[in-house]
Formats: C-alpha cells, sequence, structure tokens
C-alpha cells in the first residue's frame, strides 16, 4: 500500500522537535513494507522566514518520497493562510505524483491541512484518514473558519482517529461525527531497559522532557520540586528542552537552593536523551493539558515509572498499578 502523509508540521532545522512523532510513525509504517510519502506545507513567521531564506529554503531534509514548501503567512489573516496552503499543496501533489504515482491512501494528521485531503479525494478518488492532535478544541480559542473547516475535514473523511479515549469521546461530542481511538507509537526496540544498571547511585533523579512553554508548566514542576525535597540535597531534576519559557525557568533555577539540584539542559538530541532516561529514576510530565504523552510510553518502554499531571492523553496509557 502506498501512503500519502499530510501533516500540519515535520521536523526541521528550525524546530527539530517539531511533529517528530509523525515522523516516527512514516519510518515504523516503511518497516513494515508500506510505501510511505510525506508532503508538507510550513507556514513561518515574517521573523523565520529570513532564516529559510539564508537556509536556502533547506528546512527539510528531503529525499525522493517527500515534498515540501514554506511560505510566510501573515498572523490575523489565518483564513487566507488557509487558501495560500492549499494552492501550494496542489503543486506539491503533482510533483510528488510525477517522481511516487498516485498514492493509495492519504494519512492526515492534523485538519489543517484538509482541505488538500478533500480536493484530492474528490479529484483523484483517494480515500483519506485524519488523526487529529491539535488541542486547540479542547482549549476553546479556535476561530470560526479554523471549526468549519475541521468539522468538513472530519465529516469528508473515511476514518476519524484520535490519540487518548477521553479525546476521541470529546471529538466525537463536539463535531458530531465518530472518532476511533489509536494510540501514538514508541519504539521498544529503541527505547529499553539498561542492562546492568547500578543499584547503589546516590542521587534520586527526575526527568522533564518537554518544550518550554505555558502548556508544559516546568514552572509548576520547579515549585512543586523544591516543596516536596528542599531538605533532601540527593534529589535532583533534570529538564530537557527549549522554548519561550526557558528566560523565566533560568531566572527560577538561578536561586541558592535550587542551583546545585535543577538542571535545565536545553535541546538534547534522540540519543543522548535514552542515556538520561536510562540514567532517571522518574519520568515526569507537568502540561496544563496533554493529549496523549509520547514522552510517558518511552519512559514506561526503559522501565521508569511516571509521574504526570491529571490531562486525557496520560490518564488514557497510564495505569497506577
Amino acid at each position: 500500500m502506498h501512503i500519502l502523509i499530510i501533516p500540519r508540521t515535520y521536523p526541521n532545522k528550525l524546530i527539530p522537535f517539531s511533529g517528530v512523532f509523525v515522523k516516527e510513525q512514516a519510518e515504523a509504517l516503511e518497516k513494515k513494507g508500506f510505501k510511505i510519502g510525506v508532503l508538507v506545507t510550513l507556514h513561518v513567521s515574517f521573523r523565520k522566514f529570513f532564516k529559510v531564506i539564508k537556509m536556502k529554503n533547506r528546512l527539510f531534509e528531503v529525499n525522493r518520497n517527500m515534498i515540501t514548501k514554506s511560505f510566510f503567512y501573515i498572523r490575523p489573516i489565518g483564513f487566507l493562510n488557509n487558501k495560500i496552503r492549499l494552492f501550494y499543496g496542489k503543486q506539491l501533489f503533482k510533483k510528488y505524483v510525477k517522481i511516487n504515482g498516485i498514492p493509495d491512501i492519504v494519512h492526515l494528521h492534523v485538519y489543517s491541512s484538509g482541505d488538500l485531503a478533500i480536493y484530492l479525494k474528490n479529484k483523484y478518488n483517494i480515500p483519506y484518514v485524519v488523526t487529529e492532535h491539535s488541542t486547540e478544541f479542547k482549549l476553546n480559542n479556535v476561530a470560526k473558519w479554523k471549526f468549519n473547516l475541521a468539522q468538513r475535514v472530519y465529516r469528508n473523511s473515511n476514518e476519524n482517529i484520535a490519540v487518548s479515549e477521553n479525546f476521541k469521546n470529546f471529538l466525537s461530542e463536539k463535531f458530531n461525527v465518530e472518532f476511533s481511538y489509536i494510540p501514538n507509537i514508541v519504539d521498544t526496540d529503541y527505547f529499553k531497559l539498561l542492562k546492568g544498571n547500578s543499584t547503589d547511585k546516590k542521587d534520586v533523579v527526575f526527568l522533564n522532557v518537554a518544550l518550554a512553554t505555558k502548556k508544559k508548566n516546568q514552572e509548576l514542576l520547579i515549585k512543586s520540586f523544591h516543596r516536596a525535597f528542599k531538605n533532601k540535597s540527593n534529589y535532583r531534576l533534570i529538564i530537557a528542552g527549549e522554548g519561550p519559557e526557558i528566560p523565566r525557568l533560568k531566572k527560577m533555577v538561578n536561586e541558592p537552593k535550587l542551583t546545585d539540584r535543577i538542571a535545565l539542559r536545553g535541546r538534547v538530541i534522540k540519543n543522548k536523551i535514552l542515556k538520561i532516561i536510562q540514567g532517571s529514576d522518574y519520568r515526569v510530565l507537568s502540561s496544563t493539558y496533554e493529549k496523549f504523552g509520547v514522552v510517558l510510553i518511552e519512559a514506561m518502554s526503559c522501565g521508569l515509572p511516571v509521574s504526570y499531571t491529571k490531562s486525557e492523553g496520560p490518564i488514557s496509557i497510564v495505569q497506577d498499578e
């Protein structure tokens, strides 16, 4: 089967971990013998657009099965940006077909490129399925045109998928369409127990790996860690990831009582993340809202217990026992 994946975003040189789960899923499907293609229309801000120009538009590591285009978007005019995305998407699809042929099915990740999926279904009779990851609807901050687009996408799709049981129920009720629940994947051949791990390690290490954003709520994590273990010098917290909250988190961590016990590691590449996980005792997720929580299944695959703030995604995949 020939599957064309159309994600909202994909790992790139500006944001290496953006949409990484889509890439990992594509690679997993390819290992199983499916023919996989990826079509990405990535809009970037005015500030980042100049960085893209300097890179000569080489945001992605492109191969014969991947077609990409980045374009500048105007934040207040989202509806127009979506029309531009559709225009470029049609062009990219023609280029893709010349190289790879017509796909058997389209897998749409997030509703935002749904106009292209609907167009391909109507013009080329290609069925599509959509996996919804977006938290926009749950947070009630969606413009009316986005809601209408999502509803159109879900009603025309051959299958609607949500990544948690509760998110499935929420979307089904909100849009009055049926959703299925299929969780995200973890590579258990890569994320595995470290054999011969030392049991006489003195420090107890908590690990958080996430973008440093308000939604991921590392501020709560730092305050909670300090409150729980302020008198236990052998307890440490590692926060790995980058994002807009880093300057504020650094100010919190630079207080004398926290400096030696909380480390902000910034961006960490995948193979080093594995070593950090295997050297930790607990994986923690402090998100205000989390639709799934891939970091949790990665940790559990390595044999780590996990702790998380109550949210739809984690409670679908973690059992207390």
